[in-house]
């Protein structure tokens, strides 16, 4: 099932009939508390996705992430916000992982996230401007960043995207991004992070 955003959505149903024929009931279970529990932390304003170009372990990539968004809260709420009292950028990243390459070294794939972001008073009220004014931080924060050996750079400019989340739309965004908790080796603290000050 596709939204207008042009993601694939789960098929609550397709699902659950697999996982009753399969016997994954214990994963599919996981997988409607994952959803529920992310969908509870919304509404969400934005829905954005960070990927690499090079493989990276999900320590490596988490590290980048919290990078990445420290620099974006900087743009989007200015210098020296937290000494003016100003409230973090918040929202919710899930890690996902997929091959990069035929040929990949990593027999789960590289890592890569998705982020649920909240409203906040600093972005402009209309969706094309705020989604503009954020989209622009995430780029320029992430095409600072490079490669371990510091010579490449990690981030393409396909590497970054961002999706406005319209009114009522939350539930199906935080559907889409709790996929993988179909999976036998898929773990919350593993694959869930809160985005804030710090980074995640």
């Amino acid at each position: 099932m596709m939204n207008t955003t042009g993601y694939k959505l789960l098929d609550e149903h397709e699902y659950a009939d697999e996982a009753k024929f399969s016997g994954h009931l214990t994963t599919w279970q996981s997988y409607v508390l994952t959803r529920k529990q992310l969908e509870s932390w919304g509404p969400y304003r934005f829905f954005m996705t960070l990927s690499f170009q090079y493989e990276l372990s999900d320590k490596e990539g988490q590290e980048v992430l919290a990078k990445v968004w420290r620099r974006l809260m900087k743009k989007v709420l200015g210098k020296r916000w937290i000494k003016k009292g100003i409230k973090p950028l918040t929202g919710i990243v899930v890690l996902e992982r997929a091959q990069l390459f035929a040929q990949s070294t990593r027999e789960f794939g590289s890592c890569h996230f998705h982020l649920l972001v909240h409203e906040h008073p600093r972005l402009p009220k209309n969706d094309i401007f705020a989604a503009i004014k954020l989209l622009q931080a995430f780029i320029d924060a992430a095409k600072q960043m490079t490669h371990p050996n510091r010579r490449w750079q990690l981030v393409s400019k396909h590497g970054v995207n961002l999706k406005v989340i319209r009114p009522g739309e939350s539930a199906s965004f935080a559907k889409y991004v709790a996929k993988e908790a179909v999976r036998h080796d898929w773990k919350w603290d593993e694959r869930v992070f809160f985005l804030g000050k710090n980074g995640i």
